[in-house]
């Protein structure tokens, strides 16, 4: 297993994915190609230093297969129903080179929160968690959006 880092990020772009709903977190094997899940995090939970692991990753709000760039633009309108964006913005970000178990997917989950409340931000209630193929081998990401991105420094 890769060693967990956590990273500010700021995202310049949304990257846009076509809803599935018959994508399940976090059975998604069949699917080759990138994906994107985003979930809702219990507010009692996402704010605290020392989280219950149970309350994560959280329920699953939608899912989505990442969109050809030109079908995002032509047929699938910004919010419309079609669309699944993971939005522009400031995120609390890590990556593991691997498609990992989920405890230690909630490891990285609950070290991004904490990472983000120990520097004082305050962190939205939702989570994206992404997986894709880079140079053939499985990559998944966490990013966890900060709501007031112009203290973000």
């Amino acid at each position: 297993m890769d060693e967990i880092s956590i990273k500010k990020l700021i995202l310049a772009a949304p990257l846009a994915y076509r809803k599935d709903d018959s994508l399940q977190f976090p059975v998604c094997d069949t699917v080759r190609g990138e994906v994107l899940f985003r979930m809702a995090l219990d507010p009692s939970q996402s704010r605290s230093i020392e989280p219950d692991r149970r309350a994560f990753p959280g329920r699953l709000v939608a899912a989505g297969v990442a969109a050809d760039p030109r079908e995002a633009e032509a047929r699938l309108s910004p919010g419309g129903p079609g669309l699944l964006e993971l939005p522009a913005g400031t995120y609390f970000f890590a990556q593991i080179r691997e498609a990992p178990d989920m405890e230690t997917l909630i490891d990285m989950i609950i070290e991004a929160q904490q990472e983000g409340l120990w520097e004082r931000y305050s962190l939205d209630d939702s989570l994206y968690i992404r997986r894709l193929l880079e140079d053939g081998q499985r990559i998944t990401q966490i990013f966890r959006p900060v709501r007031n991105p112009q203290i973000f420094g």
